[in-house]
């Protein structure tokens, strides 16, 4: 693998998405849930992270009870405490190879509970042990950081959502979303250029220390997400945190070697945090989702939290540029030996 694949996967991303939509219906017409009310999510890294950013949609918009679990959480539950004959238990893995995520969903299946498998690729183990098996239609993604395979999976898990709530989703909103998701997927290209104009004119940004991402309750998924894909890369240490918790003593970390991004949003509005990190920290730029602001780095606003797929974009795009500007491989292997020690993978 190169160290411009990363880029090729990127600008893959419109067409697999496009993909995926328009073929979902057809590819999954002969699977149908019944009564289901509540959704377990089982994954870790990218997808404990596309599990976060649906659980509003799950929540607020289909009426679904939602809980996600590492793999760890969920494998050292004594019970889950929900009824049969009413839940899902959803396990998530790419490489369909993680150790604990199959481990998770054999024992949910051991316990009799409905269970669903999605990956990128059919043959792998953590498909062989779900009831039914969902593709993430991103293909091949040879790669450490995902990136158009974590874009697919998130439009996925919002397809999915409205097969599970089924009927009782009404069909003015069904359509609504499928809506909302074509023009998400219209504008990465977009995202992907308006990004790179971004960093081009901002290219001191390769001198970074340390990464913080601060963002809106609704975008606690992405900038997880964000902070996973910016760390993999660059290999500098990053954290992420909601506007409500950055306050309590994390504010406090701040000074000259952090760069810090924000995530706008409508309901919560960082433009004041925008102007008060100004003179607090190295770098400091902001995602707007609100249209409000001139920024490079703008995303539109979208329903349904769809928002987050472009503002996904936008990270995985600098997640790219920080480290290749600078000549450095952004999926150079490093510590691959703590992966054969722990096993994480089958």
């Amino acid at each position: 693998m190169t160290s411009e694949q990363m880029w090729t996967y990127i600008r893959e991303t419109p067409e697999v998405a496009h993909r995926l939509l328009h073929e979902f219906d057809s590819n999954y017409a002969d699977i149908h849930f019944s009564d289901v009310k509540n959704v377990v999510f089982v994954g870790s890294g990218s997808s404990l992270n596309i599990a976060t950013v649906v659980t509003n949609f799950y929540e607020n918009r289909l009426g679904l009870s939602v809980k996600t679990y590492h793999p760890d959480a969920f494998l050292n539950l004594n019970q889950v405490n929900l009824p049969k004959e009413s839940t899902v238990v959803v396990g998530i893995s790419q490489t369909g190879t993680s150790a604990g995520s199959v481990a998770a969903l054999q024992r949910a299946k051991e316990l009799d509970f409905l269970t669903v498998a999605i990956t990128e690729r059919r043959q792998t183990p953590l498909a062989e042990v779900g009831h039914f098996y969902f593709n993430f239609g991103s293909g091949e993604e040879a790669c450490n950081a995902k990136t158009k395979g974590y874009t697919n999976s998130l439009i996925l898990l919002y397809l999915l959502g409205v097969k599970l709530a089924g009927e009782r989703l009404p069909a003015a909103t069904r359509a609504s979303v499928y809506a909302e998701l074509e023009a998400a997927v219209d504008e990465i290209d977009g995202t992907i250029q308006r990004t790179q104009d971004w960093f081009d004119q901002n290219r001191d940004w390769v001198r970074v220390e340390s990464l913080l991402l601060i963002g809106a309750s609704e975008y606690l998924g992405a900038i997880s997400e964000g902070s996973l894909k910016t760390s993999e890369t660059t290999l500098v240490p990053g954290a992420f945190v909601t506007v409500g918790e950055f306050s309590h003593g994390i504010h406090r970390t701040l000074n000259g070697n952090t760069n810090v991004i924000l995530v706008n949003s409508p309901d919560d509005p960082l433009e004041e945090t925008y102007i008060y990190l100004k003179d607090k920290v190295n770098r400091v730029a902001i995602i707007d989702t609100t249209g409000r602001l001139d920024s490079g780095l703008a995303v539109e606003n979208r329903l349904y939290g769809i928002s987050a797929v472009n503002v996904g974009v936008v990270f995985q795009v600098l997640a790219y540029w920080l480290p290749a500007y600078i000549g450095n491989d952004p999926n150079l292997v490093i510590n691959h030996d703590y992966e054969l020690l722990v096993h994480n993978r089958i």
